[in-house]
């Protein structure tokens, strides 16, 4: 009896609760990456390039950034006419700073007053690195004087 029950009760009951799980974690995923869709949809980027920029943008989630913010550097980057490889790379040094627990704004600021002086995108992203590592340049030097 006890069998039966389990069987044709909470059986069907779990596997709905992992479905509707199992749904909802794909929606959340599809909803997060959205906005990267509509940011890179028409740049002429391969699936291939689409991909890479793609996993950047989730390490950038991932790693902490706010999901606005960064779609935000995406667009500024994609306005500066930054290629495939470009734009991963300013994403990943951008996770890289969260995970460091930098402030970023700097180098997003850096990354914006480079586009919008029309500034090539290899130039943007050095100086965008340059005060990516100073930032952490001066985080050693704190935590060498605390210690």
């Amino acid at each position: 009896m006890a069998a039966r029950f389990l069987r044709s009760v909470l059986l069907p009951a779990a596997g709905g609760i992992f479905l509707i799980g199992l749904l909802a974690g794909v929606s959340g995923a599809a909803s997060r990456y959205r906005a990267l869709e509509r940011a890179v949809g028409d740049e002429g980027f391969t699936t291939a390039e689409i991909s890479q920029i793609t996993r950047a943008y989730g390490a950038a989630l991932k790693a902490g950034q706010d999901r606005g913010d960064t779609v935000e550097l995406v667009e500024i980057c994609i306005e500066g006419g930054f290629g495939s490889r470009q734009l991963v790379r300013v994403l990943m040094i951008y996770a890289q700073l969260e995970l460091a627990e930098l402030p970023d704004e700097e180098f997003v600021s850096k990354v914006q007053e480079g586009v919008a002086k029309g500034i090539p995108a290899m130039k943007v992203i050095a100086a965008a690195e340059r005060r990516a590592l100073m930032l952490k340049s001066a985080d050693n030097i704190l935590n060498s004087l605390v210690l």
